[in-house]
């Protein structure tokens, strides 16, 4: 996946994995940046992304399609209020991950 134009990913290629469980469509699949990024809604140690589609809104009629476009959505507008973690969010900053992209992507 490339990082969205104007954003701090902008110029990045980001390596994932979708896991689908054995409930899907039911239940939606995991997705993990395999590439390290520095983002407030992936988990900096599983590479996990947590997007409201994929764990509150969840519906088996969204497609791989959607998914993608979710994600992408995500890289271009981090979701700073609900962060994955707030343990190290100031260390997630625009800067620092526009410093990661080019440093991992």
């Amino acid at each position: 996946m490339t990082g969205p134009e104007n954003s701090p990913y902008a110029g990045g290629y980001f390596r994932f994995v979708i896991k689908f469980p054995p409930e899907y469509p039911f239940k939606p699949p995991d997705f993990f940046f395999k590439t390290p990024i520095c983002h407030p809604n992936v988990h900096s140690g599983t590479g996990v992304a947590w997007h409201d589609q994929l764990h509150y809104t969840w519906e088996p009629s969204i497609t791989l399609s959607q998914i993608f476009t979710a994600m992408h959505s995500l890289l271009a507008q981090p979701n700073y209020k609900v962060p994955l973690s707030d343990k190290n969010l100031p260390d997630k900053s625009p800067e620092k991950a526009r410093l990661w992209t080019q440093q991992y992507a």
